[in-house]
């Protein structure tokens, strides 16, 4: 789904969210699909999902394997994402553009320590 109203995408955001998020300093994603590989950059995360901006989002419902490491740690993460909804660039739009990615599987450990870290960091903030 792409949604065009800012509005109907915030209101679908906040309704979703089910893990406390926290805003990221930049960190690197390896992205593979079938098709091919591209690196990426996070802004958002949670324990069940993340924010990669991009002027060329995936479409909605594609799956790939995302691979990653939180900042100052050395575990590399690796699960399985799903598109959840994109966002295309446009002069008008004052929201950047990039994709909403569910983690469709995660480990429990995993998913713990980037629990870890998102209530770690929050608390700083």
């Amino acid at each position: 789904m792409v949604y065009k109203n800012d509005r109907d995408l915030s209101k679908v955001q906040k309704e979703r969210r089910k893990e406390l998020r926290v805003y990221l300093r930049v960190f690197k994603m390896k992205v593979e699909t079938s098709k091919d590989v591209f690196f990426g950059y996070a802004k958002n995360i949670s324990a069940s999902g993340l924010f990669i901006p991009t002027l060329n989002p995936k479409n909605v419902g594609e799956r790939f394997r995302l691979k990653f490491k939180l900042p100052n740690t050395e575990k590399e993460i690796i699960v399985l994402a799903e598109v959840v909804w994109n966002r295309h660039y446009s002069q008008s739009d004052k929201y950047e553009p990039g994709m909403g990615i569910k983690f469709v599987e995660i480990s429990e450990e995993d998913a713990e320590l980037i629990r870890q870290f998102v209530n770690s960091d929050s608390i700083k903030e």
